[in-house]
């Protein structure tokens, strides 16, 4: 959050280096002056590639990551809701840039906007959230019927606390939130993934796999 950036800001020395992890859910202004003159190197990291899962779930079954040593806190969010209490009809859509950043074509891009719609329609399912990615000015999977979800808080959490019937989307990290913190009833689904463009076909398999073990479908 703000406030920690901040603090890291405050707390490093002269030349030293901040490293902001992850995304904050909102613009976050920083003191560009403390950082000139203390002449700080601010960098961003988005945690990990998701491709380096099967790696280490591979390590951790050959004993080479000792899983029993690994230390369990308390979690970040609480895990949804009363599982007992009927899901609603209702489906989130997970955006992101897509021909916009290269990853298909557009015309592959709007087939899959389609493919989703009408497989939500399938299911009963009118209820249709979306979430935008703040760089997907285009909103490629985007529609008129659906709602925006504007949120004052980590997707994660949203997605910890509020129930769907379907989280959908095409290659993005969400999805693989969703399958860990969504209810066992909610379905997960990627669609387009055979149009998606890969770096190259080591990527592709790994991120398959991923989406394959942590029960993410693929349609």
């Amino acid at each position: 959050n703000e406030h920690a950036l901040k603090a890291c800001l405050d707390a490093v020395r002269k030349q030293g280096r901040v490293v902001q992890v992850g995304l904050h859910p909102h613009d976050n202004p920083l003191d560009w002056f403390a950082v000139t003159f203390k002449d700080v190197d601010v960098r961003g990291s988005w945690a990990y590639p998701t491709h380096y899962w099967p790696r280490v779930i591979r390590m951790i079954a050959s004993g080479m990551l000792p899983a029993a040593k690994v230390v369990t806190l308390p979690p970040l969010v609480d895990l949804a809701a009363d599982e007992r209490t009927p899901v609603p009809p209702r489906a989130l859509v997970i955006g992101q840039p897509l021909a916009g950043a290269g990853l298909m074509s557009a015309a592959d891009s709007e087939a899959t906007g389609r493919r989703i719609r009408a497989w939500l329609a399938e299911k009963g399912i009118t209820e249709i959230y979306y979430k935008g990615h703040p760089k997907d000015s285009a909103r490629e999977l985007n529609h008129p019927d659906y709602r925006a979800l504007e949120l004052d808080q980590p997707l994660e959490s949203h997605l910890a606390d509020t129930p769907y019937r379907c989280i959908v989307g095409t290659r993005s990290s969400a999805l693989l939130f969703a399958a860990q913190l969504g209810r066992p009833d909610t379905q997960v689904a990627a669609f387009g993934l055979d149009q998606v463009k890969f770096k190259n076909p080591t990527e592709r398999q790994q991120m398959l796999a991923l989406f394959d073990h942590l029960g993410v479908a693929r349609l």
